[in-house]
């Protein structure tokens, strides 16, 4: 494998590779396919599979991937954002109630006692209370 067949090598990571030679001596038969788990990117790079057995680019050919394989890592990718989108969302909060307090720093345990007050304002039931500030404890 060159480094045309991939931006970055940590692209390749959980990728199915097909082993096309034996130049790290490793213990695996040439045309068995394996699935890269780690990298350690340098020159050259290396890449490990789940046994932590050491390919080099050379040993390794990228197989081809289903239809199956793209919608797995579309749902990954949507996972991704929604998670970045949450995180997002939680430091504008912390933003706006610092500028609402002017404070120049920010401290974890009076946020955290302030979203309590603000979710015990909101909310309309005790359990709707009990699981919004489990949820803030967190």
């Amino acid at each position: 494998m060159t480094k045309k067949d991939y931006k970055e090598a940590s692209l390749v990571i959980g990728r199915t590779v097909r082993i096309i030679k034996n130049t790290s001596r490793h213990s695996v038969q040439i045309g068995d396919k394996i699935i890269i788990t780690r990298v350690c990117a340098g020159s050259p790079d290396y890449f490990y599979d789940e046994s932590s057995v050491m390919y080099y680019p050379a040993d390794i050919e990228l197989c081809a991937q289903t239809k199956a394989e793209f919608n797995l890592e579309i749902k990954e990718v949507e996972k991704e954002i929604e998670d970045l989108k949450k995180k997002k969302s939680e430091l504008e909060f912390k933003i706006k109630f610092m500028a609402s307090h002017n404070a120049d720093t920010y401290d974890e345990n009076t946020f955290k006692a302030y979203s309590i007050l603000q979710t015990l304002k909101k909310t309309k039931s005790d359990i709707e209370m009990a699981k919004a500030i489990a949820d803030i404890l967190k």
